[in-house]
């Protein structure tokens, strides 16, 4: 071996515009399935993706009353200069699981609708103040959507090192970003020309989602140092408090607390939006896949004993569907109403064995009277196709109806004394799939409390019957069963002279 040639060789790799194409193809895998070619997973995917759209629009509704005032108070203190930090705390509840979904919602609204300054600190990012301010600072500069529009170089040159974050750095940063708007002038705070850059910058929004699970010392200490930079650097405060204003006031002492200009929100309790989902999404016709009693009491003592979570409430009823679903192709029974034809056109004749070996095929058969039927039922898959979309349509029926008679029913029986069916609609879900309702004691105990309404209170009821009645007439103006029903008790109204 010649001397001057080293033992070890050197690779050197240099960047020529190659993109993997390793991204790509996760990409195009994302919404593939080992099950996508089955007919009960189309029928499932279609289904849950209705009910996701409904329960974001529900989300997105749950905090806009908070929401609102939230915002108003943030554009409110973002136009202005205070000595003080302008402070949030929003009490959540003790609803923990969901804090998260709540918070996002919170961050991309301020995103979107105030600054794009906006950092999400959770309680382990505060157990340390260096931590705690490194990790503030590099989400506010080394924010992905600010960088994603750079080039790998720009990128390089741009990023900061978590290291590096002071909060000189963060002031550079800012400065910087808002040169045009002449920030450093604050001789003159009450000119028009001081009072114009004030308006055009963007607030530096920090959002602490769960303040319990904070160091005291360390968000004190924070909070006196964010004070100090507070003429150069306008922050904004939002805590999230999960049990009550009590641990503010502990985690915060007045020489602390008095650095900020606090106001309260609270948020929407669990319970309530929990009715909300069951009442508009999972209690009415745009859900096919209904829950049985038991499971479904099953589940809501898990949510109101354990968690009170609704997301897990959530998904256990996914679950439960892709239990259902996973059966086969059978399943796919399942749908909509309009549906039913065009999947019962792709049943093999495997398929319509497995209706065969169901429990209630076989009641089916019993009750058919006619020999040469059962044969029918028995041997002939076209036959089957035609009893089966005949039934199920019932079934939708059936449910449809249920779903009105249990708001008729609740309206009844609500405010009754010791509410014998329970106050909320769900635990009179879960005694009608359970039971027969008209058999059970404490159906009969509500008709005779209800014998002992005064007259204008058992008027005002039957008032919102009729208007939960005409709400699904509106929807279905052919329905003649809920027109004479309607119809009967109009005129019973009028019988009482009211």
């Amino acid at each position: 071996m010649s001397s001057n040639i080293s033992v070890s060789k050197g690779v050197f790799v240099f960047k020529n515009g190659f993109s993997s194409t390793k991204n790509r193809s996760k990409l195009k895998r994302r919404d593939e399935n080992i099950f996508s070619n089955h007919l009960w997973y189309r029928v499932f995917y279609t289904q849950w993706r209705d009910i996701e759209t409904k329960l974001h629009i529900i989300n997105t509704e749950k905090f806009s009353s908070t929401l609102e005032g939230l915002i108003k108070f943030v554009h409110t203190n973002c136009d202005q200069k205070t000595d003080d930090i302008p402070t949030v705390v929003l009490l959540t509840g003790v609803n923990m699981p969901d804090h998260k979904e709540q918070f996002t919602t919170l961050s991309k609204e301020i995103k979107e609708n105030i600054t794009p300054h906006c950092v999400t600190l959770q309680g382990q990012d505060c157990q340390n103040l260096k931590h705690l301010i490194e990790n503030m600072i590099n989400g506010f500069i080394n924010n992905e959507e600010d960088l994603i529009n750079f080039s790998d170089v720009d990128q390089e040159s741009a990023y900061i090192k978590k290291a590096q974050c002071t909060f000189s750095v963060l002031q550079a940063w800012y400065e910087n970003l808002y040169s045009n708007n002449s920030l450093l002038n604050y001789s003159g705070v009450n000119s028009p020309k001081s009072q114009k850059s004030l308006a055009n910058r963007k607030v530096l929004v920090v959002i602490i989602p769960d303040l319990e699970n904070c160091n005291e010392a360390v968000l004190q200490d924070f909070i006196l140092i964010i004070h100090s930079y507070l003429n150069v650097l306008p922050f904004f405060l939002i805590f999230g408090v999960a049990t009550s204003l009590n641990a503010l006031h502990k985690a915060l002492p007045y020489h602390v607390s008095s650095k900020t200009n606090i106001k309260v929100f609270s948020s929407q309790p669990s319970t309530v939006y929990l009715n909300n989902v069951l009442e508009n999404v999972f209690f009415t016709d745009h859900c096919a896949f209904s829950l049985g009693g038991m499971v479904f009491s099953l589940f809501t003592d898990l949510f109101l004993f354990y968690d009170l979570s609704v997301t897990e409430f959530i998904k256990n009823y996914k679950y439960s569907m892709m239990e259902h679903f996973s059966q086969g192709n059978f399943t796919a029974l399942c749908c909509y109403n309009h549906n039913i034809h065009d999947i019962l056109d792709q049943f093999t004749h495997e398929d319509f064995e497995s209706i065969r070996r169901l429990y209630s095929f076989r009641d089916l058969v019993e009750k058919e009277s006619s020999f040469k039927k059962r044969v029918e039922l028995l041997t002939n898959d076209d036959y089957l196709k035609k009893v089966v979309q005949v039934k199920v349509s019932m079934l939708q029926e059936y449910k449809h109806f249920l779903h009105i008679f249990l708001r008729c029913l609740y309206i009844l029986v609500k405010d009754l004394p010791k509410t014998p069916l329970g106050r909320q609609i769900r635990e009179l879900y879960a005694t009608v799939t359970s039971k027969t309702i008209s058999d059970c004691p404490h159906f009969k105990e509500c008709f005779q409390l209800l014998n002992f309404l005064s007259k204008e209170n058992l008027c005002l009821k039957l008032k919102n019957i009729i208007a939960t009645i005409e709400n699904n007439l509106f929807v279905d103006e052919n329905d003649s069963k809920l027109t004479e029903v309607n119809e009967k008790l109009k005129n019973f109204l009028k019988k009482l002279n009211f």
